[in-house]
């Protein structure tokens, strides 16, 4: 999961490059753009982030069963709202900086931009965790509900179809009330939004504490990336007004869940065991995902007036965004004070020198307080 969350979050440096080259136009817009570049943003926005919602509800039920709900959600709290102060009044600041001189040929500017992950996850958290605790009646019936399915094709079409049950049921309520499920929330996000990742968050909380779950769901195989990544790249690309909102929202949904088990399944075979790279993908993720966005929009502005070709002009935003990415990453982890605002983790501490004492001399207990 370590390694999912790192890798991910590096593709989110080459989608957000993608997006300069697009037809569809970004906030900082190419005068050279390429249809290429929809299909490979819509191709990774087919899984990435439902993906992520998944794994932040993995990982939220692995830390919620650690401590005392109150703990938690006061650690968590610390985790998501420090970072995304900080770098909303820092690196967020300065891409507006960057982009601001570029408006009029670019869609309006977000403040909020990508940080939208993190008010989004606080949200879900707030409500899934205190809800879906391990004893909780909505963990045992998930539980019970998913007890008589055998294969994975059986579990990810069965949560498929819950989950485009939410879409129809926004369908049906503007049809039949005149009332719409998508409500803006103070700017920050939206119903509809939540309504679209809270079903990827759950699953990921129950199915981190069910075995079953968790070998059916990644046992997608990943050969269906293919079929699944293109042709929701194609629908998503290829839409028109004609093509009904409804129909097109549930076949994306349908395919969306098949994506996210087959990606997540790869990386498990590809990452078998915790090493140095997944803890450096796991350690990494957040720190990126932070800063990425800012040094992309820089690195698209530098080159916006090169005469070079798209593709070479992409791969230079890929390769200078991801160098500076990690780079910041690597400040942060060595500098105490910086720590802290772009991990939502305490600053490591030193360890204590242990005092060597010589094998001949020393005693037994002795010897046993060197033992690790």
């Amino acid at each position: 999961m370590d390694a999912a969350r790192g890798i991910l979050m590096l593709l989110g440096i080459v989608i957000h490059a993608s997006d300069i080259y697009m037809v569809k136009i970004w906030r900082v817009h190419d005068s050279s753009p390429s249809i290429a570049f929809d299909y490979l943003g819509s191709g990774i926005h087919s899984f990435r982030m439902e993906a992520f919602f998944l794994i932040a509800g993995f990982f939220a039920a692995m830390q919620a069963d650690r401590s005392r709900p109150s703990n938690y959600l006061r650690h968590r709290l610390q985790q998501i709202v420090v970072p995304l102060l900080v770098t909303l009044c820092t690196l967020n600041a300065l891409e507006y900086a960057l982009v601001r001189p570029l408006q009029s040929g670019a869609a309006s500017y977000e403040w909020i931009g990508h940080l939208w992950f993190l008010v989004d996850l606080l949200v879900l958290t707030l409500i899934f965790v205190p809800l879906l605790h391990k004893d909780s009646v909505f963990q045992r019936v998930a539980v019970n509900a998913t007890k008589p399915i055998r294969t994975p094709t059986e579990l990810v079409a069965l949560l498929a179809l819950m989950t485009a049950g939410v879409t129809m049921l926004q369908a049906l309520s503007v049809r039949i009330a005149g009332l719409s499920l998508n409500v803006e929330i103070l700017g920050l996000t939206s119903s509809g939004r939540l309504l679209t990742y809270a079903p990827f968050f759950a699953f990921g909380m129950v199915a981190q504490r069910t075995a079953t779950l968790k070998k059916l769901f990644f046992s997608i195989h990943p050969a269906l990336l293919i079929p699944g990544v293109g042709l929701h790249a194609w629908l998503a690309v290829n839409a028109t007004e004609s093509v009904s909102w409804t129909l097109l929202q549930i076949s994306l949904t349908i395919l969306t869940w098949f994506n996210v088990a087959a990606v997540i399944g790869l990386i498990m075979r590809c990452f078998k065991r915790p090493n140095a790279s997944t803890a450096w993908l796991g350690n990494s993720a957040y720190p990126v995902y932070l800063s990425h966005h800012m040094f992309v929009v820089a690195a698209g502005s530098a080159l916006l007036t090169s005469t070079l070709a798209t593709p070479i002009k992409f791969l230079l935003v890929v390769g200078a965004a991801a160098a500076a990415s990690v780079a910041f990453y690597d400040v942060c982890k060595r500098v105490a004070w910086l720590h802290p605002l772009f991990t939502g983790r305490p600053f490591p501490k030193t360890q204590p020198a242990v005092r060597e004492v010589p094998e001949t001399t020393a005693t037994p207990l002795q010897r046993g307080f060197q033992d690790p």
